[in-house]
């Protein structure tokens, strides 16, 4: 169970380390003033007279809890610029604040402002506005707004995580009862005259269902501590079968794109895995390679390739596809495997995702003592202004006898 204060501790670390020099407060409720700092502890003369100051501070606080939208851009009542964006939980209040710049009328605002103050304060704010000119307002990272819903959501997930455990298993059960079904179902409209109509409804029913399917069985290793297995489940598994059972089940979503999906030779016949988890793995990176290839052009398909190789104590899986760009902070931070981040061009064509399918996929490789890396390599700008990249995950994962086995 987290509670408000270790969230707020949490994020504060996180967006600090990802905010760098940015000037940022963190507000936990509505009235309440952010502490304003950067990376570096340092913090606007401005916004140190408001917490020393009760004429500054109530002027601020009303400021704050005036503010009604989500997010936005605002100048805050002694002229300094912020973007921002507000989470309202039922137990919880958290707004992330970002200082970007001085409005070009600060002299004008902050003189106006302290006509009113008291000879003592207004000499503070004075003072203040004079060292407040001088402060070096770092270039405003969007990602650090970006990332902070996503983060606190996930922690305040985390007070439901047994019910939500115990909902996802109850569903599973008569999902995959109803996945049976229309499989069959699937398989008798292939072999007869059935109509166009009819079959293209229970293809669409049977996509549906596998998609819901999987988002279930996502639930309990998104809210696990750590995705160790159980020796006892380790199993002899087939990587080319399963991924060709994948392939099977994604081929009606690639073909709307116009792309093939092609498996090389494997050169090991088994691996050792628990099963759902080895499934998993290639699942969220098959389906996320098909969501983000792009288009292909009439007469010349794209490809999702999946290619084998033996190297040493592990066989590497290499998944590739040509579609959008991954940037080089995203691979070399590692941000793609973060719990909800979504890639900065993976939402370019209206994609929609939860941002839990690689962090899932990378966290079992690692609990089996494997792993995954990326690669993604520029070809060409598009009209939109992104760039088609061709892009490579490899999995590494261990043969039979090399699976990390400790509990």
């Amino acid at each position: 169970m987290i509670d408000g204060t270790e969230t707020r501790q949490v994020v504060e670390a996180a967006v600090r380390a990802r905010a760098k020099t940015v000037t940022f407060g963190i507000q936990t409720k509505r009235a309440l003033l952010p502490v304003y700092s950067d990376a570096h502890g340092k913090a606007t003369s401005l916004c140190r007279a408001a917490r020393s100051s009760a004429d500054v501070g109530r002027v601020c606080r009303k400021f704050y809890a005036d503010i009604q939208d989500r997010r936005g851009d605002v100048t805050c009542p002694y002229g300094i610029r912020l973007s921002y964006t507000l989470i309202e939980h039922p137990s919880y209040h958290f707004g992330l604040f970002v200082q970007t710049s001085l409005d070009p009328a600060f002299d004008a605002i902050a003189a106006e402002r302290m006509k009113a103050l008291p000879r003592r304060p207004k000499k503070r704010v004075a003072g203040a506005c004079t060292l407040t000119r001088e402060h070096k307002f770092a270039p405003f990272d969007l990602e650090a707004i970006d990332f902070f819903p996503r983060l606190v959501e996930t922690l305040l997930a985390g007070n439901n995580a047994e019910a939500i455990r115990a909902v996802a298993h109850d569903i599973q059960t008569p999902l995959q009862g109803a996945m049976a079904d229309a499989l069959a179902l699937k398989e008798i409209t292939r072999r007869d005259d059935t109509d166009e109509v009819v079959k293209e409804k229970v293809d669409r029913l049977a996509t549906g269902l596998y998609t819901i399917t999987n988002l279930a069985g996502r639930i309990p290793l998104l809210l696990a501590s750590d995705l160790e297995h159980n020796p006892a489940q380790l199993r002899a598994v087939a990587p080319h079968l399963v991924i060709d059972d994948i392939r099977s089940r994604l081929h009606s979503e690639a073909s709307k794109k116009g792309l093939l999906l092609t498996r090389g030779f494997n050169p090991v016949t088994t691996v050792e895995a628990v099963p759902d988890h080895f499934r998993m793995v290639f699942q969220n990176l098959l389906e996320n390679a098909v969501k983000y290839s792009f288009n292909s052009p009439p007469g010349r398909p794209n490809r999702v390739e999946v290619s084998f190789q033996k190297n040493g104590d592990f066989l590497e899986v290499t998944i590739s596809n040509r579609g959008c760009q991954m940037t080089e902070d995203e691979l070399k931070e590692g941000r793609l495997f973060e719990l909800g981040y979504r890639g900065s061009y993976s939402t370019d064509r209206g994609r929609r995702g939860t941002g839990s399918g690689l962090n899932i996929a990378r966290r079992l490789a690692l609990g089996h003592g494997g792993d995954i890396t990326a690669t993604s390599d520029p070809i060409s700008k598009m009209s939109n202004g992104t760039w088609l990249a061709d892009n490579r995950f490899v999995v590494s994962w261990p043969q039979i006898g090399h699976v990390r086995k400790e509990r």
